[in-house]
């Protein structure tokens, strides 16, 4: 029975460490953004649509400097006050943002924003491929 049980446990290990570990807003925000997100933040909030115009909005605190600062010049955005208009998706608008102290955006195959609210020391960052 022995020889049995450590291939189920390793089995069922690695299916657990593969569930909790896919799917994560970090991990999304990664995958999309092509940054790793600094240990000392967490994302609080993370919008999105899955079909086929995929966005997704996420916020991120507290808000960090050097991660904006890598997005922007990443993916070449320039400053833009309206940059977080917000996104119509079913009866809601979602990441809708009117008060930022600073905001950015970029147009190319793919839009980004990113954005701070000093008010809640929060990291707004926006991905939309369509």
């Amino acid at each position: 029975m022995t020889t049995f049980r450590l291939p189920v446990i390793l089995a069922v290990a690695m299916c657990l460490a593969l569930i909790l570990g896919c799917g994560s807003s970090a991990s999304d925000f990664e995958t999309f953004m092509g940054e790793t997100l600094p240990p000392t933040v967490e994302v609080l909030k993370m919008d999105g649509n899955w079909g086929a115009d995929p966005w997704r909005c996420w916020e991120i605190s507290p808000a960090d400097s050097d991660l904006m600062r890598a997005l922007v010049a990443r993916w070449k955005l320039t400053p833009d006050p309206q940059a977080f208009h917000g996104v119509a998706s079913g009866d809601h608008i979602y990441c809708r943002y009117e008060d930022l102290a600073e905001s950015f955006s970029g147009n190319a195959d793919s839009y980004r924003a990113v954005g701070v609210d000093l008010t809640r020391k929060v990291l707004i960052v926006y991905f939309y491929n369509g």
